[in-house]
């Protein structure tokens, strides 16, 4: 019905279900999904509760119902299940690193964790060639592997990609739509061959200020960080550079062991 055209099109299959159910049971109809909210121009999600009107005959001639707001109640569920994932996810990390594991196994256990974290985003991160003029995709989720060697090395410098162009200004770039991104102009047709459609990419610096690699999600639509997942990206980009430092730190030392 028109009711559906205020309702968000990734939740009209458990709207419907939901109503059929009811239809079906003569039970209440409850169920939560998206509403798009005209006054601040966004989707926001509602618990909405619908009770049948019954005539003398028991017949249901009209149903009543009530929509309340519950985004500000989700969004802080989904900020108290973050912060324990993040947490776990530096816990797993500072593991490896003290158990001896290689950089590249800590990095990809953490490109990993991204994907239930960032809701599906498949990460990489982008390591800065010894002479740091490029960026080279040496840790990525297994699903952007093939995509990580088709791409290459790329240029850090502005308009290549959201990840050279990041690193080179040395802030986040978030390209929500990467058909219609000017930065993409020469990954474009690379990207779309392999379905992905936005890349938030932050750059990971090291204590003193300098580069030392990127740091990137890609979705397959297109999609903008909300507040909480811009915080997020920017923790796990420090958690990176302190991984990456203490790897390095680890391992100088068991070397000066082994020569003395």
């Amino acid at each position: 019905g028109d009711w559906l055209l205020a309702v968000h099109p990734d939740d009209h299959e458990a709207a419907i279900a939901a109503w059929e159910d009811t239809r079906a049971s003569d039970r209440p109809y409850r169920a939560e999904f998206r509403v798009w909210c005209s006054s601040q121009k966004c989707w926001r999600w509602h618990i909405v509760d619908a009770r049948p009107h019954l005539n003398e005959a028991g017949q249901i001639t009209r149903w009543y119902g009530a929509a309340i707001d519950i985004q500000e109640m989700r969004d802080a569920q989904d900020a108290r299940d973050t912060e324990l994932q993040l947490q776990r996810v530096e816990r797993r990390t500072l593991d490896q690193i003290a158990k001896g594991a290689p950089l590249s196994q800590v990095l990809k256990s953490i490109c990993t964790a991204m994907g239930d974290m960032l809701n599906g985003a498949l990460s990489t991160v982008a390591m800065i060639t010894e002479e740091g003029s490029h960026l080279h995709t040496s840790h990525s989720v297994d699903a952007l592997e093939d995509w990580s060697r088709a791409v290459g090395q790329i240029e850090i410098a502005e308009g290549k990609g959201a990840c050279g162009t990041a690193v080179f200004r040395r802030a986040p770039v978030y390209s929500t739509d990467i058909a219609q991104d000017p930065h993409w102009a020469a990954y474009r047709k690379l990207a779309s061959d392999y379905g992905l459609a936005a890349c938030w990419s932050v750059p990971v610096l090291d204590p003193s200020g300098q580069p030392v690699a990127s740091f990137a999600c890609y979705y397959t639509s297109p999609r903008a960080p909300g507040p909480a997942q811009i915080a997020t990206l920017q923790r796990i980009a420090e958690l990176i550079s302190n991984a990456i430092s203490q790897v390095e730190n680890r391992d100088r030392l068991e070397a000066s062991e082994r020569r003395y």
